[in-house]
């Protein structure tokens, strides 16, 4: 082999194929250089690569990955030998000191269940944001609700239903209601107006 045709790191090349898997290394791919990978005859791999390869800077070498790929089903089962009930005793752990965290399904659903889901936006300033995008329907029971803020804005474009079967409360320092007829052509108008205010969406 000429010395040109080495891998990035001047080392020599490796492969060697079994009877329903091949395994190697210092190939060069997407990932980068390979630094082991195995594949089988039905299309999964494992492999580890240099920190080199596709969306890198191309000089850093303190950034390995790691891929898996498989055409069927990926399982992982852990924990059966903890202690039930005990509280910060994970099971499973993923710690991405850098970066961010990305779970997709293209065409299948995203299921999160346990005993308690927790999420937590606890960025510094500016960051911090959670944020819930649905294309139909949001959908949010439970027999005790609680919203908490300090500004609090529900806008419907369409239609807003507040319904009680019991006891309905509401509590505030200063009140302003108006249809928008009243705040286009009405004396609310004017007052908006003097105020240097225009209303929102007219």
């Amino acid at each position: 082999m000429s010395r040109s045709s080495l891998p990035i790191d001047g080392k020599e090349t490796y492969r060697k194929a079994g009877i329903r898997h091949a395994e190697q290394s210092g190939q060069p791919s997407i990932h980068g250089m390979t630094l082991w990978d195995v594949q089988t005859q039905e299309g999964q791999s494992l492999g580890f690569y240099s920190g080199m390869g596709q969306g890198t800077d191309g000089t850093s070498t303190g950034s390995g990955r790691m891929v898996m790929t498989t055409p069927g089903l990926s399982m992982e089962v852990c924990g059966h030998g903890l202690k039930s009930g005990q509280e910060n005793n994970p099971g499973k752990y993923i710690h991405c000191k850098h970066g961010d965290v990305w779970i997709t399904a293209d065409d299948g659903d995203i299921v999160l269940q346990g005993k308690n889901v927790r999420i937590f936006a606890d960025g510094a300033a500016p960051n911090g944001d959670f944020t819930v995008n649905a294309n139909k329907v949001a959908n949010i029971k439970s027999p005790d609700i609680r919203l908490q803020g300090e500004k609090i804005a529900i806008n419907g474009s369409n239609q807003i239903n507040l319904i009680s079967e019991g006891f309905f409360e509401l509590k505030y320092s200063f009140l302003t209601a108006a249809a928008s007829g009243d705040m286009t052509f009405g004396s609310l108008s004017g007052i908006l107006a003097s105020m240097g205010l225009s209303v929102p969406g007219l």
